[in-house]
C-alpha cells in the first residue's frame, strides 16, 4: 500500500510542475484580435520570451519583425505567431503563450497576458527589463 501511495504521490507532483504550461497557448478570435491590434496601436517592437514557471528556461528578447495570429485548427482556437530576431541575430518564427511573453512598461517587464487582462499566472512579478 505504501508503494502505491509513492507512486501516486509522484504522479501528483509531476502533474503540478506542469500545471501552468500552455496558459495562453490557444486563445479566442477576440482574445487573438485584441493581442495583435495592441502590439501594433503600441508599437511594440521588441519583447521577453520567458516560461518563468519552466525549470531552467531562458529570458530571450526578441525584435518584432511580424506579429500575427492564425486558426489552430481545433475548435474555435487561435495561436499567436512571433517572427524576429533573438537577441544573437537569429531568425524565430513560433507559436507563443501569452502568458509568458513580457512587454516593456518603463523599465518592467509585464505579463503580456496580464496587460490584456486575460486570466493567466506567469509564475513571476514585474522584472527589470534589461536589453542585451
Amino acid at each position: 500500500m505504501n508503494k502505491l501511495k509513492s507512486i501516486i504521490v509522484a504522479g501528483l507532483l509531476l502533474l503540478s510542475s506542469n500545471i501552468y504550461a500552455d496558459q495562453l497557448q490557444l486563445v479566442s478570435k477576440i482574445q487573438a484580435d485584441k493581442a495583435v491590434q495592441f502590439i501594433k496601436q503600441n508599437k511594440v517592437s521588441s519583447v521577453i520570451l520567458w516560461c518563468s514557471c519552466c525549470s531552467n528556461e531562458p529570458i530571450r528578447h526578441i525584435t518584432i519583425e511580424k506579429f500575427y495570429a492564425r486558426y489552430s485548427g481545433t475548435e474555435n482556437y487561435y495561436e499567436m505567431i512571433l517572427e524576429g530576431k533573438d537577441e544573437n541575430g537569429n531568425y524565430i518564427k513560433e507559436d507563443i503563450d501569452l502568458a509568458y511573453v513580457f512587454l516593456r512598461s518603463g523599465n518592467q517587464a509585464k505579463c503580456f497576458g496580464q496587460l490584456l487582462k486575460f486570466e493567466c499566472d506567469p509564475c513571476t512579478l514585474p522584472f527589470e527589463w534589461n536589453t542585451k
